[in-house]
């Protein structure tokens, strides 16, 4: 509702906004833009307008085609296979671009997970390649989205793996740590070296990390982020209203 989120901007001044399907939804270019500038109008320090841009089968951008002329938005691991890391650099340029003109000015990419298993839940959304392509990939994908002036955002902290889907319930990883050090880390690493400006910590349980808690609640995983990465921008939980947290 976007009356509701104009005064919570100005009563709260909160810092940043993520914008699903819905807000796109049937409105004119016009329209949309407007939104995104009253929505920084209210705010005395500036906000953060996020969105989950990753092409494919998660595409924001798509729920209006009229915000970018019925533009297609494919998935990373298709651009990968038609044009490698040159193609990488310049739709994730091309894509930046488009947000930043309609008012966007974060997107929640792009994804630094591995999946071995093709029918795993993440697997579509990742490169679909092992893991050092992949910090190739991260590295690229970061300088092409700020680029454009947009802040880029690793997901799904501390790796997805072939983990199950946590919008509908729990899942847990019993990967070693050390496996996790030499492999699924690797593409974190390259992105926040590569200076990206956020990083999403998912619900997944790591067992040998914290056999407790899910990563984006425990301790455990942010002091493995800033403590042993070194990391010292910005740390966003993935949707709190995910199944595996409620």
């Amino acid at each position: 509702n976007t009356s509701q989120m104009l005064r919570d901007v100005k009563k709260y001044q909160l810092s940043g906004t993520t914008l699903f399907a819905k807000d796109f939804q049937n409105k004119s270019k016009q329209k949309f833009r407007d939104e995104m500038k009253q929505y920084q109008n209210n705010s005395k320090h500036g906000l953060f307008i996020a969105t989950d841009q990753e092409g494919g089968k998660v595409s924001r951008l798509s729920a209006n085609p009229q915000l970018t002329n019925n533009r297609v938005f494919p998935s990373p691991q298709e651009i990968y296979k038609k044009d490698g890391l040159a193609g990488i650099a310049k739709e994730d340029a091309q894509v930046a671009k488009i947000l930043y003109k309609n008012g966007i000015n974060m997107n929640f990419a792009p994804v630094a997970d591995v999946a071995k298993n093709k029918s795993s839940f993440i697997y579509n959304r990742t490169l679909g390649t092992g893991y050092i392509e992949t910090v190739h990939y991260i590295s690229v994908a970061v300088k092409a989205i700020q680029k454009e002036k947009i802040a880029s955002t690793l997901k799904h902290f501390p790796g997805y793996g072939d983990a199950g889907d946590t919008h509908t319930g729990f899942a847990e990883i019993n990967k070693p740590l050390n496996d996790y050090k030499n492999e699924v880390l690797l593409p974190f690493k390259a992105g926040i070296e590569a200076d990206a400006d956020g990083i999403m910590v998912s619900h997944i349980i790591i067992k040998k990390l914290d056999p407790e808690l899910p990563a984006s609640l425990s301790p455990a995983a942010h002091k493995l982020l800033r403590n042993k990465l070194s990391y010292k921008g910005l740390i966003i939980s993935d949707d709190l209203q995910m199944g595996a947290i409620t």
